[in-house]
């Protein structure tokens, strides 16, 4: 993500809370880094909840 940086905003959508990710990245070292470099200077907003895809889909199944 070099192209973001504090003067322009960047949006990053992760399907996957961050506590989980260690089953993914086997590497400490690497996810301390990316986690660091994401979380720094950002806003985290935690969305909970049914997916309007999944709610979509199953609605139109009935």
């Amino acid at each position: 993500m070099p192209e973001c940086s504090q003067e322009k905003p960047c949006l990053v959508f992760i399907p996957r809370p961050l506590i989980n990710w260690k089953e993914v990245i086997d590497d400490p070292v690497a996810l301390e880094a990316i986690v660091d470099r994401l979380r720094h200077g950002a806003i985290q907003i935690d969305l909970t909840g049914e997916s309007y895809r999944k709610k979509i889909g199953k609605e139109k199944m009935n």
